[in-house]
């Protein structure tokens, strides 16, 4: 399926342009428009509406990734020959076109490692001047010492408390596109702003579908929700911040062990399993950010800690009170109906697992799952049931294999930097086996006598 970018009416010269327009086969991708426009793509500080001033191929970078993920909903896996790869292609108006031109190789690896789908871009050249809608104009003003990704759950705020008690001063980016997302970031980050007065500042991007009843351009219905490219839109939005502030560091607060995101069967091989912040990714997206020229680099500071090792190391009460108020299960948005009753996480999906046995390794057994997998898993469907299984069996896996079958675990997904002496890969190694460990323990002891019989504890 085809996409342009809408960047304002074409000029005479605009031939390329304008045939992408008038093509009834392509489908117009519009965050620009002020009034009629089919993508709501902007900031939030606080309760209102943000600018933030970005030069034009910040601007780029920023607008490909929102063309990208609605896409992304757009069309559907099941159209695709093997049910899951599909063509996407793209015709960009871009400022600067040789610059677009030169990064296109790793962008087009970066976004397949990514999301497991085909990419082909058509870069034409825009005016640097063309007027916009009424983002990214004013300055978001101040000056910080990092940019931290801020999604609203365990790790992000983990992350956020290291940089701010080594004193920094941080800006937090988060990305939404429901109301418990923005909500538990907003909630997370008032607690930060008690503890840590004047340190941070909260920049939430949205992007999705315009609910705009007058738009230019129709799109189709969202049809698809996996969501494999959210990570570059994430990371986009972060580093569009960074580059409006002049900071240089941008940090991915993303726990090791799901960062690897080891395929815990066959229905999570290659791109079935997330790669939002796996080691090549992030890799990828570095070179991407230099071959554009921005002098912005991402790092993920807890990757050799499982969440089971991060939360053992809080010792602070009032952050671990805080923690309890993460959102960080996968279903988190359709549980909205749930919350009223003190449910918050659906308690059998691979995050709810690792947080709730991370905390449960830190001495709280907190409250708010809808299952409990240890004691009702035999009265529970084979979907709900699934990831647990998966789970204890990877962790036995990992706790009785060979080094070299650990290592291997490790790099199910690929190389990546800083593992080619070993060290990388061999503490990632290490930390598979600590949680595994801990995890086997925890399940044994709070599993009942059916459900150890189901998993062959």
């Amino acid at each position: 399926m085809h996409f342009v970018r809408y960047t304002g009416e074409p000029r005479d010269e605009d031939v390329a342009y304008a045939r992408a327009l008038n093509d009834p086969d392509t489908h117009v991708l519009d965050p620009w428009s002020t009034a009629d426009e089919n993508i709501e793509a902007h900031f939030m500080l606080g309760s209102r509406l943000a600018t933030v001033d970005l030069p034009p191929h910040a601007r780029d970078l920023f607008d490909l990734a929102a063309m990208v993920y609605i896409a992304d909903e757009i069309v559907p896996r099941d159209s695709a020959d093997d049910r899951w790869t599909r063509a996407l292609s793209f015709t960009v108006p871009v400022a600067d076109l040789h610059r677009w031109i030169a990064a296109e190789k790793v962008l087009n690896e970066c976004l397949s490692f990514l999301s497991g789908d085909m990419y082909a871009f058509e870069w034409i050249a825009r005016p640097a001047n063309v007027p916009g809608g009424t983002i990214h104009r004013n300055n978001l003003g101040g000056q910080y010492d990092a940019v931290c990704l801020f999604s609203g759950g365990v790790d992000s705020l983990l992350g956020a408390v290291a940089l701010l008690d080594a004193g920094k001063r941080v800006l937090l980016v988060g990305h939404y596109a429901d109301g418990v997302t923005s909500s538990a970031q907003r909630d997370l980050y008032a607690l930060l702003e008690r503890k840590y007065p004047g340190r941070a500042t909260l920049l939430q991007a949205n992007v999705e579908r315009s609910r705009k009843r007058s738009q230019r351009f129709q799109l189709p219905d969202k049809v698809e929700i996996t969501h494999r490219s959210r990570s570059f839109l994430f990371l986009a939005a972060g580093t569009v911040a960074a580059l409006a502030t002049g900071t240089t560091r941008l940090y991915i607060p993303e726990n090791g062990l799901i960062a690897l995101n080891a395929p815990l069967g066959p229905s999570r091989r290659g791109t079935l399993s997330t790669r939002t912040a796996h080691p090549r990714y992030i890799d990828l997206f570095n070179q991407l950010l230099a071959a554009l020229g921005f002098v912005v680099h991402v790092e993920n500071p807890f990757w050799d800690q499982s969440k089971t090792d991060m939360l053992r190391s809080v010792t602070d009460p009032e952050i671990l009170t805080a923690l309890l108020r993460s959102v960080s299960c996968a279903h988190a948005g359709y549980l909205r109906w749930e919350a009223e009753k003190g449910v918050t996480h659906c308690g059998y999906c691979v995050p709810c697992l690792y947080r709730r046995v991370g905390f449960l390794a830190a001495g709280v057994d907190e409250p708010g799952y809808l299952s409990n997998v240890f004691t009702e898993l035999p009265q529970m469907s084979e979907d709900t049931a699934r990831d647990f299984r998966l789970l204890v069996r990877f962790a036995l896996a990992i706790l009785h294999g060979r080094n070299v079958d650990v290592i291997a675990a490790v790099l199910r997904h690929g190389g990546f930097s800083g593992g080619a002496s070993g060290d990388a890969y061999t503490a990632r190694g290490e930390m598979l086996k600590r949680w595994a460990s801990s995890f086997v323990d925890l399940a044994r002891a709070r599993s009942n006598q059916a459900t150890r019989r189901i998993v062959g504890l």
